[in-house]
C-alpha cells in the first residue's frame, strides 16, 4: 500500500475520514466507563446520598470514585491509537460490503507484469476505480455496546434527568457537599421544629403557621388574636427541648416518644418566645396580642310604626369576630300603674354564620301590649362570643294601632282605663257590659259579645294578676275582631308563618322541615288574601255582577296581590335551591309589603296626584303654544298681504323680535316638551314630531322673506298641534277632556278609592279602573332598570350630574 498517494482525490478523502470514524468507534467504548463513573457520582450527589453516609464511608467512596475514574481514563488513553491507512481502507470497504476490495487493489498493484498482461491489468484497474468511486462513508456503529454491555447508561441517564428536574437550582451546592465529608456525630444535628398558632374557635380564623429560624436572635413579630394558643412540635435532635416565655418562665416539652416532643401553651400577654433544644435556639418569635373589641350596636333610624301599628326597628351592629346575639329591651317610662309589666325583650335575627356586620329592618307586632302609644326606653344590645356587649339607647313612644270602627276604639279606651287605673274598675266593667248589650253596633257577633261579658266580669271582680292579664287580652281580641273580623286571624297566622320560616332559615333546618314551613306559608298567604278581599269589600257590592272589589286583591286587577304571590314564589325557589340568605332577604321584602301596604297606597296616591298636576301643566303649555303659533301665523299672513312694507308690525304681535327667532323658540319649546314626555315613559304622538318639522319649515321660509309659504307651514303646525293635544290629553284611569281642563279625577269622591289610592273599576271613564297588572317581563325589566339606576347613583366614579340624574329617576320609580 505504498502507493496511497496515487489514489484519486475523492477516494483519498474518504479513506482519511474513514480512519477518523474508526478512531471514534474505538475511543467512545474506551472512555465510556469513565463517563459512567462521573454520571454515578452526580446521581449520588443530586439525591443527597452523601449526607446519609458516615464521614469515613463518605471519604472512602470519594477515593474509590477518584481511583476508578483515573483507572478508566488511563486505560482508555494507553489503549487507544490512531488507525492506519490500511485500517481506514478496510473499514471503508467493509461498511460498503465491497467485493474484491477495490481500494486495496488500487493501492497494492502486482510486483511485476509481463507485457501481455499489462493491457488486461489496465482494464481491470479501470473497472476497479469505477467500483471504488461508488463507495460511501458510513457513520460509527455500536459505540456503546462494547463499553456498556449491561446498558447501565440508560438507568443513569433517567436518574440524572430526574435529579436535575427536582434539584436543578441546588446542583452546585449538592455537588460541593459531596466533596465535604461530615465527620461530626449525627446526634449533634438539631431537631426539626414545626409550630403554629391556634386562634380561639369563636374567631373562625385558620391556624397561623410559624417559620423556624434556627439560631435567630431577632424574632419576627406575629400578631395573634386574644385567647390564642401556641403549639410546637420538635422531631429528632439531642438535648431537652424547652420554651422561654416573655415573663421569663421556662416550659419543658412533653416527650411523646423517643424522637418527638410537644408543647401547647396559651399566649396571654404576648412578647418574645424562644424555643431551645439543649444549647441550640430552634426558633424565636415575638407575639403581639390583638385584643377582642366589644361589639357596637346602633339604631340606624329612630324606631317607628307601620301602617298596621307594628314596631319597625332599623338596627345595625358590628363586631371584629362576629355578633352572636342581638336583642332589644323595651322598658316603661310612663305612669307607675303599668310599670309592673316585665320589660319587653325582642330577640333580633342573627345569622348562624356569625356575620361581622349586621344591618336589619325588623317588624314586631306589639300593638296588643298595654304600653302601645306610651313613652318607653329602648335599649339595643349586641353580644359577641366572649360575652362582651355594646348598647345603644333611645327614648320614644311605642307605636299604637289606629282603630277606625267606633266600637273598637271605645273598647281600646276602656282597656287603657283599666290597665292604667284611670277609672274605677266597676265603672269600666259597667261600660263594657253596656257595649256588650249594644250588639247591633258591632254586628251582634257572639265572639265579641262573649269576650266583652267575660272581660267585664273579670274587671269588676277581685283584682288578681291572672285575671288582669286575661281581661286585657280579651278586650284586645274583641277590638280587633270588631275592626277586622276574620281577617285578624288570617293576618296573625300569616305573620306567624313568616316568623317560623325566618327562624328555620337562620338555623339551617332540615330540607323536609323547610318544605313544610314553605307549604304553610303558601296556604296562609291564600287565606290572608281571601280574608282581605272580603274585609275590604263594600256591603252593597253586587256579588253576581262580577265587578272587582274596590281595595280588594283580585288577581286580575290588583298588582299588590300578584306582587305578594310572586314574592312567596321567590322565597320558595330560593329556599329549595340552597340560598338561605337570599331567601331571608326576600322574606324581609314580603314583610315590607304586608306591613306598609296602606303607607304605600298613600304614597302612590300622592305620586299620582303629582303626575296629574304635571300633565295638566303640560296641557296648559300646549294651549299656550297653539295660541303663540296662531299669532305668528297671523303676523306672517299680514306680512304676505302687505308685501313690501317691511317695517309694518302685525296686530297683536307685541314683540319686536324677528318672527323667525320667535318661531325657532316655539319649535325648541315643543322639542323640550316631547323630551319630557319620553322621560315619563309616555308614547310621543307622531303628530307632535310632524308639527316640529312644520315649525322648522316655517322658520326657514321666514328667513328667506317668504311669509306666504311660512303661513301655510304655520297653519299645518297648528292643526298637528291640535291632533297631538288630543293624543296626549287622555290620562290613565280614564281622564276625560273636562278633567284636563282643571277638574281632578276622584277629587269629589276620594273615599271611593281603595286603600292603595286607586280608582276602582267603573269609577270614571275606564271600566276597569286605573290599575293594570304589569306582565312578568315588564316587572322584571322594571326591577333591572331600578337596580341599574341604584348602581349608577351610588357609583362615586361617575360625574355628579349623572348621579343626580339617576337619583331623580329613582325617585320617580
Amino acid at each position: 500500500m505504498n502507493q496511497l498517494s496515487t489514489l484519486p482525490g475523492g477516494i483519498a478523502i474518504r479513506v482519511a475520514v474513514s480512519r477518523a470514524l474508526l478512531w471514534i468507534e474505538r475511543a467512545v467504548p474506551a472512555f465510556l466507563p469513565a463517563a459512567l463513573t462521573v454520571a454515578a457520582f452526580f446521581v449520588l450527589s443530586l439525591f443527597g446520598m452523601w449526607a446519609a453516609l458516615p464521614g469515613w464511608l463518605h471519604l472512602l467512596l470519594l477515593i474509590a470514585f477518584a481511583a476508578g475514574l483515573l483507572f478508566a481514563v488511563g486505560r482508555a488513553i494507553l489503549g487507544l491509537r490512531y488507525p492506519t491507512a490500511a485500517e481506514g481502507i478496510r473499514r471503508l470497504e467493509r461498511t460498503n460490503n465491497a467485493q474484491h476490495r477495490p481500494v486495496t487493489t488500487l493501492v497494492d498493484p502486482p510486483a511485476a507484469l509481463i507485457d501481455s498482461a499489462r493491457r488486461a491489468w489496465s482494464l481491470h484497474l479501470e473497472r476497479t476505480l469505477i467500483r471504488a468511486r461508488r463507495l460511501r462513508l458510513r457513520g460509527p456503529r455500536q459505540l456503546f455496546v462494547r463499553g456498556d454491555p449491561l446498558a447501565l447508561r440508560w438507568a443513569l441517564a433517567i436518574l440524572l434527568v430526574a435529579g436535575f428536574a427536582a434539584f436543578g437550582n441546588e446542583t452546585a451546592a449538592r455537588v460541593a457537599d459531596a466533596f465535604q465529608p461530615n465527620f461530626s456525630s449525627p446526634s449533634a444535628v438539631p431537631g426539626t421544629l414545626t409550630a403554629w398558632v391556634a386562634p380561639p374557635g369563636y374567631t373562625a380564623l385558620p391556624s397561623i403557621p410559624l417559620e423556624a429560624n434556627p439560631g435567630g436572635v431577632d424574632g419576627r413579630v406575629v400578631p395573634v388574636p386574644d385567647g390564642s394558643a401556641l403549639l410546637v412540635r420538635v422531631h429528632g435532635g439531642s438535648g431537652e427541648s424547652a420554651a422561654e416565655m416573655a415573663a421569663g418562665a421556662q416550659l419543658s416539652f412533653v416527650q411523646l416518644d423517643a424522637a418527638n416532643a410537644a408543647l401547647e401553651v396559651p399566649i396571654d400577654d404576648g412578647g418574645p418566645v424562644v424555643v431551645r433544644q439543649g444549647s441550640e435556639i430552634l426558633a424565636h418569635w415575638v407575639f403581639e396580642v390583638i385584643p377582642d373589641e366589644a361589639p357596637e350596636a346602633l339604631f340606624a333610624h329612630p324606631p317607628s310604626g307601620t301602617a298596621r301599628g307594628s314596631l319597625q326597628l332599623d338596627v345595625a351592629a358590628s363586631d371584629d369576630y362576629g355578633v352572636r346575639s342581638l336583642e332589644t329591651v323595651i322598658r316603661w317610662r310612663g305612669e307607675a300603674a303599668a310599670a309592673a309589666e316585665e320589660p319587653i325583650r325582642l330577640e333580633l335575627p342573627v345569622s348562624s354564620r356569625r356575620a361581622r356586620v349586621i344591618e336589619h329592618v325588623t317588624y314586631h307586632d306589639l300593638a296588643s301590649h298595654i304600653w302601645a302609644g306610651e313613652p318607653v326606653q329602648m335599649e339595643l344590645a349586641a353580644t359577641d362570643a366572649r360575652g362582651q356587649t355594646g348598647t345603644d339607647t333611645v327614648e320614644t313612644r311605642l307605636p299604637a294601632r289606629r282603630f277606625d270602627h267606633p266600637i273598637a276604639a271605645t273598647i281600646i279606651t276602656e282597656r287603657k282605663k283599666f290597665a292604667y287605673e284611670h277609672a274605677p274598675r266597676r265603672l269600666v266593667g259597667h261600660n263594657l257590659k253596656a257595649l256588650a248589650a249594644a250588639g247591633a253596633t258591632y254586628g251582634d257577633v257572639p265572639r265579641v259579645r262573649d269576650a266583652l261579658v267575660e272581660a267585664a266580669t273579670l274587671v269588676s271582680g277581685e283584682p288578681a294578676p291572672d285575671a288582669r292579664r286575661r281581661a286585657i287580652d280579651l278586650l284586645w281580641e274583641a277590638a280587633v275582631w270588631v275592626e277586622e273580623g276574620t281577617f285578624a286571624e288570617a293576618d296573625a297566622a300569616f305573620r306567624d308563618a313568616q316568623d317560623q320560616l325566618a327562624e328555620a332559615l337562620r338555623q339551617d333546618s332540615r330540607p323536609d322541615a323547610l318544605e313544610q314551613l314553605l307549604s304553610d306559608l303558601g296556604e296562609n298567604l291564600m287565606d290572608y288574601l281571601e280574608e282581605m278581599d272580603e274585609s275590604f269589600a263594600p256591603p252593597d257590592q253586587d256579588e253576581e255582577s262580577g265587578a272587582s272589589v274596590p281595595g280588594g286583591f283580585d288577581a286580575d286587577q290588583n298588582a299588590t296581590r300578584r306582587e305578594l304571590q310572586d314574592k312567596v314564589d321567590e322565597i320558595v325557589d330560593l329556599a329549595t335551591t340552597g340560598a338561605p340568605e337570599e331567601a331571608e332577604d326576600a322574606l324581609d321584602d314580603l314583610r315590607d309589603i304586608t306591613e306598609n301596604m296602606e303607607r304605600a297606597g298613600e304614597r302612590m296616591l300622592a305620586e299620582s296626584d303629582q303626575r296629574l298636576d304635571q300633565r295638566q301643566a303640560m296641557m296648559q303649555q300646549m294651549q299656550e303654544m297653539m295660541e303663540q303659533q296662531e299669532q305668528l301665523m297671523e303676523q306672517s299672513f299680514y306680512q304676505s298681504a302687505r308685501a313690501g312694507v317691511a317695517d309694518q308690525k302685525s296686530p297683536g304681535s307685541g314683540s319686536f323680535d324677528p318672527p323667525e327667532d320667535r318661531q325657532n323658540r316655539l319649535r325648541r319649546e315643543l322639542g323640550e316638551m316631547m323630551r319630557r314626555l319620553g322621560e315619563e315613559g309616555e308614547e310621543i304622538p307622531s303628530e307632535l314630531g310632524e308639527a316640529e318639522q312644520a315649525m322648522r319649515q316655517a322658520a326657514q321660509e321666514l328667513q328667506r322673506s317668504r311669509p306666504g309659504q311660512a303661513s301655510e307651514a304655520q297653519g299645518k303646525a297648528i292643526d298637528l298641534l291640535r291632533l297631538g293635544y288630543e293624543q296626549v290629553r287622555p290620562m290613565p284611569g280614564g281622564l276625560g277632556p273636562s278633567q284636563v281642563a282643571g277638574e281632578r279625577p276622584g277629587e269629589h269622591n276620594r273615599q271611593s278609592r281603595d286603600p292603595l289610592g286607586r280608582v276602582p273599576p267603573g269609577d270614571g271613564a275606564s271600566p276597569t279602573g286605573d290599575v293594570g297588572i304589569p306582565k312578568k317581563l315588564e316587572r322584571r325589566r322594571a326591577r333591572e332598570i331600578v337596580e341599574e339606576l341604584r348602581l349608577r347613583a351610588g357609583d362615586a366614579t361617575r360625574p355628579e350630574l349623572d348621579r343626580d340624574y339617576a337619583t331623580r329617576l329613582l325617585d320617580w320609580y
